[in-house]
């Protein structure tokens, strides 16, 4: 991050503290930490300024409903492309996923798997998409403030899968 995004090693520490500490991960994916961020940032709307400022956001209600990284970083990825940023995203994808775990279907979506765990936001919103998910459905299920990012979400559904592919790639930010 301090070579590749030019932050200084002590915000880079900060940012990559605070991203493991809340996914929970191990000291040693700090170079996956580093990859995905940076993939990141080379192929979507997002800097890494704004995907630190949305992770302020976002960190805390993934971690609480198991998300890993690279699922939390697509999503950011899907609603930063759709012009919604930094606090913004952020702001809305704790918004959706403080929602989703509070619900078990939304229009007759299943939302939570048979164990209790949270489905892969890509499929959660790609049959959204295919059930007709409006403006009207996006403000009902999260509110004012969560439905643009529902919206950008359902929107970009197709590329959520995507992006996490993208984003798995470990070392191609060397290549970029």
């Amino acid at each position: 991050l301090t070579i590749s995004q030019g932050i200084d090693m002590g915000t880079a520490a900060d940012i990559l503290g605070s991203t493991m500490t809340n996914f929970n991960m191990a000291v040693d994916d700090a170079n996956k930490v580093t990859a995905i961020f940076n993939n990141a940032c080379n192929q979507s709307a997002l800097s890494m300024s704004k995907l630190v400022e949305a992770m302020k956001y976002v960190g805390p209600a993934a971690g609480a409903v198991n998300m890993g990284l690279t699922e939390a970083v697509s999503a950011m990825e899907a609603i930063a492309n759709a012009g919604l940023t930094g606090e913004m995203t952020g702001t809305g994808l704790a918004l959706v996923l403080s929602k989703l775990a509070a619900t078990s279907q939304i229009l007759g979506v299943k939302v939570k798997n048979l164990d209790g765990t949270m489905r892969p936001l890509k499929d959660i919103f790609t049959e959204l998409k295919d059930a007709g998910f409006s403006l009207t459905d996006a403000i009902t299920a999260f509110g004012q403030r969560g439905s643009k990012a529902a919206l950008a979400l359902v929107r970009n559904s197709e590329s959520l899968a995507q992006n996490e592919e993208r984003l798995k790639q470990w070392g191609s930010t060397q290549a970029a």
